[in-house]
């Protein structure tokens, strides 16, 4: 398998951060066999090669896989808290190396919650979110307004949305209206919404709605291929096999 290293130091577990990373491999800290290596993007074998850091040998971390169902306020990004790697403490409490060496696959934004694949098995995460894959991502959106078939349809054909700055033509979506609300005390309609996707860009739901004048009120990801918020019960993480996580994308 070939990696960057800063891919390989990451999954490794030996520190806590980017910034950290990035400072052990300016400060010659890091060797590949005999030559030191001061390039994060430097790439090499790692069967055929062995990695030091500050002459002890390091060895990628063996693949874990976790589905976690994310409360609402809980951060993805490394370093902010509340963080969903937060609720996986008791299991990795005396492996520290083990949740260091994790990321979240398909990240939600704060105000989002549901289902979540903490893992650091890059090569199974790139399967989860290539789009080329089609793996299903399924949520339950609480949007303004009474979103009408005309709407539906819209977002199934696909609208253009902002990502890195740049347009993007969302992929055909699968959209299925559950119910309206409509709330005596102010007139207000909620429509209660199902919508499937394919791809996963950042706070891409919520562009979408947004473009059919229907902004999120509140959205949960429900389902990841064959993975369901449900199959966690009453846990907020569950700790699953790699012919698990296979099986649900197949």
């Amino acid at each position: 398998m070939k990696l960057r290293l800063h891919q390989f130091l990451a999954r490794s577990g030996v520190a806590k951060n980017n910034f950290e990373i990035a400072q052990m491999i300016k400060k010659r800290r890091v060797r590949v066999d005999n030559e030191v290596v001061t390039a994060e993007s430097f790439v090499f074998d790692t069967k055929r090669r062995r990695v030091f850091l500050d002459g002890e040998e390091i060895n990628l971390q063996p693949t874990r896989y976790f589905v976690v169902n994310k409360p609402k306020g809980h951060s993805c990004q490394r370093g902010e808290y509340p963080n969903v790697t937060d609720l996986l403490d008791n299991i990795l409490r005396n492996e520290p190396k083990a949740m260091r060496s994790l990321f979240v696959v398909g990240r939600l934004d704060r105000e989002t919650e549901g289902l979540l694949i903490v893992t650091n098995d890059g090569k199974m995460a790139s399967q989860i979110l290539q789009p080329v894959e089609k793996v299903e991502k399924e949520y339950e959106a609480y949007v303004e307004g009474g979103l009408t078939d005309k709407d539906m349809q819209t977002l199934e054909t696909g609208v253009t949305i902002v990502v890195d700055g740049e347009d993007y033509k969302t992929a055909p979506a699968k959209l299925k209206l559950i119910k309206r609300i409509k709330i005596p005390s102010s007139g207000k309609v909620t429509s209660i919404v199902q919508i499937i996707i394919t791809e996963g860009k950042k706070r891409q739901v919520r562009q979408m709605f947004e473009k059919v004048n229907h902004p999120v009120i509140a959205l949960k990801r429900v389902r990841i291929g064959a993975l369901k918020i449900s199959d966690i019960g009453e846990r907020w993480v569950m700790e699953l096999s790699r012919n698990d996580i296979l099986r649900a994308l197949e």
